[in-house]
């Protein structure tokens, strides 16, 4: 598996794929007591 992304990401030219690291940016100082966070949660389920 590990080869066929490789080879498929080098064909496409592709040199990186970016994730974000934190599932919200950082409130601005002073506007950081409360923070609203809502995100929907999705199940993978197999079978």
């Amino acid at each position: 598996m590990h080869a066929l992304h490789a080879d498929t990401f080098s064909s496409a030219g592709v040199h990186a794929l970016l994730f974000p690291t934190t599932p919200l940016t950082a409130a601005p100082i002073g506007q950081d007591e409360t923070v609203l966070f809502h995100v929907p949660i999705s199940v993978n389920a197999i079978g």
